[in-house]
């Protein structure tokens, strides 16, 4: 029977065996008799027939799809809806502004021909920048009495 179970072990391992084959070493294995030169195999065997017994229940965990799903269904839309937003914007740009721009232009600033009328204004321009200059100054003024002083003396 040794040689019998050499044999069934051998086809075993090269994956030949038949169902009754594979019931026989199976029970060989389990049994109380077993050979000591196969009795390397016995916890393999053992293991086998625990695993055999354990019922498993496989309850995949798909919630990673469906929360893709969730967040296309709330990406999508707003990106649709900010596309949208930003092209009305150009086109409204581009038909009030794009086109009267030249005309804004020319009701602010024109230009002189006469040098003698650009240079009055020029001077009334810097008349005005200056006098609200000195009011300007005039409101710090006291603050030279503290370059007087030791603290803002970079000499030393």
């Amino acid at each position: 029977m040794n040689h019998d179970i050499d044999n069934i072990l051998e086809k075993y391992w090269n994956g030949e065996t038949s169902i009754e084959e594979e019931n026989a070493i199976k029970e060989y294995m389990l049994s109380d008799n077993v050979a000591g030169d196969h009795q390397s195999y016995i916890a393999l065997f053992r293991y086998f027939d625990e695993e055999k017994n354990l019922d498993y229940e496989f309850v995949p965990d798909l919630s990673f799809a469906q929360s893709k799903k969730n967040k296309l269904r709330f990406i999508v839309p707003r990106v649709i809806a900010i596309a949208a937003s930003l092209l009305l914007l150009f086109t409204i740009n581009k038909i009030w502004i794009g086109n009267s721009s030249d005309t804004i232009y020319k009701n602010k600033y024109t230009e002189l021909q006469n040098p003698e009328e650009a240079l009055q204004i020029t001077l009334d321009a810097l008349g005005f920048v200056g006098h609200n200059l000195d009011k300007g100054t005039k409101e710090v003024s006291h603050m030279k009495q503290f370059e007087k002083t030791a603290v803002f003396n970079f000499d030393k």
